[in-house]
């Protein structure tokens, strides 16, 4: 299946402030990227974002068969800034689907320099990813200067998948 053949799919809520999960599967006999980001922007079942379009590229050239994408918060925003005025940034929803989308699988880190802010959230999501996948199944494409793993969107499309304990 090629990138415009791709199956394409997204979990939002009811109320549609809310996206769980995201998924582009383009080869169902490949391994999968779950990437876990800050909060999602307004890619959805039929549309993708830039940030959308960094995790395909990513994702393809490191071989992989499909992208699925979760977040710390699942507030839909183009701006982080709208994680600090929701009442619920998290959802009722996304550590479950956090849970389900990582167990046993690979798993890019990519929420970006804005983890500083939410050291709470990201220790309790590490937290989780500890009690359902291998330690040397999480990556990230690098850090921070503060140790956050990058984001993906401003980096270069070489830029290599490393093992989140050594980057």
């Amino acid at each position: 299946m090629t990138l415009d053949a791709m199956e394409k799919g997204a979990e939002v809520s009811p109320c549609e402030r809310f996206r769980y999960r995201l998924w582009r599967r383009w080869d169902a006999g490949r391994e999968a990227a779950v990437w876990l980001m800050l909060n999602p922007s307004t890619a959805d079942h039929a549309r993708n974002d830039p940030t959308i379009r960094r995790v395909l590229g990513f994702s393809t050239a490191w071989g992989f068969g499909s992208a699925e994408v979760v977040n710390l918060f699942a507030i839909r925003s183009k701006k982080p800034a709208a994680i600090h005025a929701a009442a619920d940034p998290i959802g009722p929803l996304n550590d479950a689907a956090i849970v389900q989308a990582v167990t046993g699988r690979r798993v890019v880190l990519a929420w970006g320099a804005h983890g500083t802010r939410h050291a709470d959230r990201v220790q309790t999501v590490l937290r989780m990813l500890a009690q359902v996948t291998d330690p040397d199944k999480l990556m990230c494409l690098g850090r921070t200067v503060d140790g956050e793993p990058l984001h993906p969107l401003m980096l270069k499309a070489a830029t290599p998948l490393v093992p989140w304990r050594t980057a």
